[in-house]
């Protein structure tokens, strides 16, 4: 019997100590007044589970222990607006399924309503398979990333192959006022700067992103998660498109068969001030490599050659470059302006 549960309604936190009457001692836990030690007698060992284990229907039982068993079907994306955004865009993305959504139980009792509500709502609409869990089963299925108390369970997203004929019609329909915008990623690898370029681009709402398949790191759940929802919304206008060819004959085909301006970006002394970039007609923004730059052969197929200076006076700062995801904001931004002066396209 317990002497001192002063408490109507404890929290109970066993732990089992070897005592000369087989019995074992309690402590249970009080939010306002400390702890309290009661004996409980060996027949009466279990405590009750709440409600959230109960949920855990893939829990398999093995020595007294729980193991979470998880199997994935596909890749695994994370963090609110990824998850978000791929369940939004399900029907027109380029995600051909989705097998379940893995969410933290405990982030659907907080008071106040946050993006893990929507997604439990939207997941429900659009009937996919939930499966509520703790923090420490999430951490184990996703690696310990920074997850956010959500990951889904899908489909990698599939990216079509551009051609001339998309090109043309793009050039000839324009779906703005603006002459249309593409921009190209030559070999990009680090899929950080490949998330922070997506969501630039969707930012500055840029017609289209063309990427080449050869060398470049693929669409994975990471650039997803940077790009904060950016891919499968891109995906789903129809605007993430890959290139097959090499990019110099890629940019030589656009440039005399569809009439495309190409701008490439680069470090050279002899390249122009950014400031004197302008959208007169269909353009295509060329960026390179994170590190080494665009190559020789891309340079020599581009019309200009454009560069960002440095703010500092007098040669005193020691970084002559920015991150490349702060670069194509800024050249966005710059043919963008350029456009709202010149509307004779």
């Amino acid at each position: 019997m317990i002497s001192h549960a002063y408490r109507p309604h404890p929290i109970l936190q066993l732990r089992q100590i070897n005592s000369p009457n087989q019995g074992f001692f309690c402590r249970f836990k009080s939010s306002a007044r400390g702890n309290v030690y009661g004996k409980v007698s060996a027949g009466k060992k279990t405590a009750q589970r709440g409600s959230r284990s109960k949920r855990n229907a893939n829990t398999a039982y093995k020595g007294g222990e729980s193991k979470r068993v998880f199997q994935q079907a596909g890749e695994l994306l994370y963090s609110i607006n990824a998850v978000l955004s791929a369940l939004k865009h399900a029907k027109n993305s380029g995600r051909r399924q989705i097998f379940k959504l893995h969410v933290q139980d405990s982030k659907l009792y907080e008071n106040k309503r946050t993006g893990i509500h929507f997604i439990e709502e939207l997941a429900k609409k659009i009937h996919v398979n939930i499966d509520y869990t703790t923090k420490h089963n999430l951490n184990n299925i996703t690696q310990n990333v920074k997850h956010q108390g959500v990951a889904l369970d899908c489909s990698e997203v599939n990216t079509p192959t551009i051609n001339l004929t998309d090109l043309e019609n793009l050039s000839n329909h324009p779906t703005s006022s603006r002459p249309p915008i593409i921009l190209h990623l030559d070999e990009f690898n680090d899929p950080r700067n490949f998330g922070s370029v997506l969501r630039t681009a969707a930012f500055f709402d840029v017609d289209m992103i063309t990427f080449a398949k050869k060398n470049s790191c693929p669409v994975s759940p990471t650039v997803s998660v940077v790009a904060a929802g950016a891919v499968d919304e891109l995906s789903a206008q129809n605007k993430l498109q890959a290139v097959n060819m090499n990019t110099p004959d890629f940019l030589h085909a656009a440039s005399s068969d569809c009439g495309y301006n190409i701008f490439g970006t680069s470090l050279n002394p002899n390249a122009i001030d950014a400031t004197q970039m302008k959208l007169s007609k269909p353009t295509i923004l060329v960026f390179g490599n994170e590190g080494r730059g665009m190559r020789k052969q891309v340079s020599n197929a581009c019309d200009t050659l454009y560069k960002i200076t440095t703010g500092a006076t007098n040669g005193t700062s020691s970084v002559d470059s920015l991150n490349v995801g702060v670069s194509v904001g800024v050249c966005l931004w710059q043919l963008h302006s350029s456009a709202k002066g010149d509307m004779s396209y």
